[in-house]
């Protein structure tokens, strides 16, 4: 629901923007909004908004002030300077009562009045409430629409939803013309990544924003959401009917194992591979790839002899080969924190290489390369694998990273002992 504004108020965000110099944001405050509403009457109403931060002098000269009264323009709209108050009607002595009070808030004054370790532990509380308080000027945000009224889940995911479309590409394009539009959108795009870079949650707000993810059409399409996943997903019909039936039986991960082995019959391997292990079931029960198939590995008593050797768990974790298994065993043994098979942090590389294990606090990485003990160079398989390693360690070189390869497990187990 957009913020709707009569031929009077309109006249006047024009007059205080343009005549009185008024920043979006106390345009906004006059009433009761946030920038975005107050950006797109002006430009309705064909007033080029200057883009940039109010606390910029250049702002304020872009808007047509001189730098001095750009410069007095600043100390007034910043709540920690006595123009600040006097320009909204305090008196010279009301406004340094106020301006008192307002330094009582930034961080150096909680510092001050608590200590540090305290103080910085009451600052975070108090930014954490003044955070929840801006979120109900966006309408990006759900705290925008629970404080208008709406209590409907879907109806504020989809406002925020239309909100956030505002921004596309293809808007900023089409209002601001291909090179500008362009510019500005690329913009926000970083100034949006600066802001979520340090947020612990980056992952889960992701996740949410991930139109195809399981969690999106359960949030979305409630108790059809399992039809809509498959109609939008493109699956043939005899899966279909299998998916249903083992999700529509199976409220558990173990659920769902003990419903494919009593209720699917294994044929051969391919099937095994192709038609149970799918990545759906993945998502949807919050277990990875490899783990499922190895449960139902266990499950039909299959032994899996790839390439790589026989595949192993421990803790919840499936390992490529015995080596692995007896390396990440030891580090476990030993209390040793590792991190195992992810992408090493190259720059620049087409390929995403992956390491076997990395040591945090030795900032160690370990190659096992158990394929070459044997050393059948005539192998296809094996010489694309060397020269696989072989770039993997050039490439660590290139960037200093530490790493130690092996092709025999127990020289990498003995060679952590050493660190």
């Amino acid at each position: 629901m957009k913020k709707q504004f009569n031929t009077h108020d309109i006249n006047i965000i024009i007059r205080m923007y343009v005549k009185e110099f008024n920043s979006l944001t106390e345009i906004g405050k006059k009433y009761g909004c946030g920038d975005k509403p107050i950006k797109r009457i002006l430009s309705k109403n064909g007033i080029a908004v200057v883009g940039g931060s109010p606390m910029s002098p250049n702002y304020w000269i872009l808007r047509g002030m001189t730098i001095k009264e750009a410069k007095h323009k600043i100390k007034t709209i910043r709540p920690t300077n006595i123009e600040y108050w006097e320009n909204i009607g305090f008196s010279k002595k009301e406004a340094k009562i106020k301006l008192t009070t307002q330094r009582l808030l930034t961080k150096s004054a909680f510092l001050s009045k608590y200590g540090n370790d305290i103080g910085l532990i009451e600052w975070e509380k108090r930014k954490i409430i003044n955070t929840e308080n801006a979120k109900k000027r966006f309408s990006s945000c759900s705290e925008y629409w629970i404080n208008r009224g709406v209590t409907n889940k879907c109806e504020i995911i989809n406002n925020i939803s239309a909100a956030q479309r505002k921004f596309s590409l293809d808007i900023c394009v089409e209002k601001y013309g291909e090179l500008e539009g362009k510019k500005i959108w690329e913009k926000r795009q970083i100034n949006w990544q600066k802001k979520i870079n340090n947020n612990p949650k980056i992952t889960e707000i992701n996740k949410l924003k991930d139109c195809k993810s399981v969690k999106y059409y359960i949030r979305k399409y409630d108790e059809v959401w399992l039809e809509k996943l498959i109609e939008n997903r493109g699956y043939s019909k005899e899966s279909i009917n299998y998916l249903k039936a083992c999700v529509d039986n199976s409220k558990t991960y173990n659920d769902l194992l003990e419903y494919i082995t009593i209720n699917y019959e294994y044929i051969d391997y391919y099937n095994f591979q192709y038609r149970l292990c799918r990545k759906l079931f993945c998502e949807i029960y919050d277990v990875s790839l490899e783990k499922f198939k190895f449960d139902l590995q266990k499950k039909y008593l299959i032994t899996s002899n790839g390439i790589f050797g026989n595949k192993r768990e421990l803790n919840g974790v499936v390992y490529s080969s015995n080596g692995e298994y007896y390396i990440a065993k030891s580090l476990l043994d030993s209390g040793v924190e590792f991190i195992y098979n992810k992408k090493y942090p190259f720059i620049n590389t087409k390929i995403k290489y992956r390491y076997d294990f990395y040591l945090p606090k030795y900032n160690q990485y370990l190659e096992y390369a158990g394929m070459l003990f044997y050393g059948l160079r005539n192998n296809k398989i094996i010489i694309e694998y060397e020269k696989k390693m072989k770039t993997k360690i050039d490439l660590c070189a290139k960037h200093n990273f530490n790493v130690f390869v092996s092709v025999d497990y127990l020289s990498v187990v003995n060679y952590v002992k050493t660190l």
